[in-house]
């Protein structure tokens, strides 16, 4: 018998989607300062938890959604309702 760990991905999209349409381009722009990627499908990857933020990475990562009022849940399901 085989067993396998499966691996818990690391998404902030919950947070993602609480973020004021208003600002999103704003965000996006500092995600991609704080990963070191250049383009907006680089940050959703990130977002959707297919690529993991560094330790450093997800302190600031979370420190800019505090700046909205949003707490980070790092084990957020694409498919959780966002009230």
């Amino acid at each position: 018998m085989e067993q396998t760990i499966e691996k818990q991905k690391t998404s902030f999209k919950c947070a993602y989607d609480r973020i004021p349409k208003g600002d999103i381009r704003s965000v996006i722009d500092k995600l991609q300062s704080i990963l070191n990627v250049k383009t907006d499908a680089a940050v959703y990857v990130y977002i959707r938890g297919v690529r993991e933020p560094k330790m450093t990475e997800a302190i600031a990562i979370e420190q800019l959604f505090s700046e909205y009022g949003i707490a980070v849940n790092w084990n957020c399901d694409e498919s959780e309702d966002v009230l």
